[in-house]
């Protein structure tokens, strides 16, 4: 059956591999559940328009790093939320239109 050392050692019996297999599709599921129960955090706190958390351009090869992408967003999103809904661009336009205003005695 084996012609060597190194491919017994590489060998996984069929039923190791239907149980990796059925335990990643639950810990897939559980993800996706999160992720879900994510967007629907940011929708509520944000509205429709900040409530991304995955990039569109999202590639699995390099989960960390899409991880970190997908971080970087939904605090992009969340700013955004929060300077929309406490209208703080409103104060900032207004505060320089304010100091561009000369002063008149």
């Amino acid at each position: 059956m084996f012609t060597n050392f190194k491919e017994l050692m590489n060998y996984t019996p069929a039923a190791a591999m239907v149980d990796n297999y059925q335990k990643a599709q639950e810990e897939l599921q559980e993800a996706f559940a999160l992720l879900i129960s994510a967007k629907g955090r940011m929708k509520s706190a944000f509205g429709p328009y900040h409530d991304n958390v995955i990039p569109p351009n999202f590639r699995e090869y390099n989960l960390e790093k899409e991880m970190n992408a997908s971080l970087a967003m939904m605090r992009r999103n969340a700013w955004k939320g929060i300077v929309g809904k406490t209208q703080i661009k409103r104060g900032v336009v207004e505060f320089f239109r304010l100091a561009a205003t000369p002063l008149t005695h």
